[in-house]
């Protein structure tokens, strides 16, 4: 799956295997196939991005939302 991140100044994109957020619900696993969703994430958090080899990208969430679809997530961040 490929992961997406969309600041003012920047864009980056990774594959992924799995994404664990934080949002205004509560945490969540985003996996490949996940149901399409569009939620606000939690203000001052972090992302994790599992990589197919197994290490981690931690990523910084000031504030944001997120768009999932069954093969891309995308986070909106500024």
């Amino acid at each position: 799956m490929t992961l997406e991140i969309l600041t003012p100044n920047e864009y980056r994109t990774f594959v992924i295997a799995w994404l664990e957020v934080n949002t205004g619900i509560g945490n969540l696993i985003i996996q490949p196939g996940h149901a399409p969703a569009v939620m606000t994430l939690a203000d001052n958090s972090t992302a994790i991005a599992t990589l197919p080899a197994g290490g981690e990208e931690v990523i910084a969430v000031p504030r944001g939302v997120m768009e999932v679809t069954r093969s891309r997530v995308r986070l909106l961040m500024n």
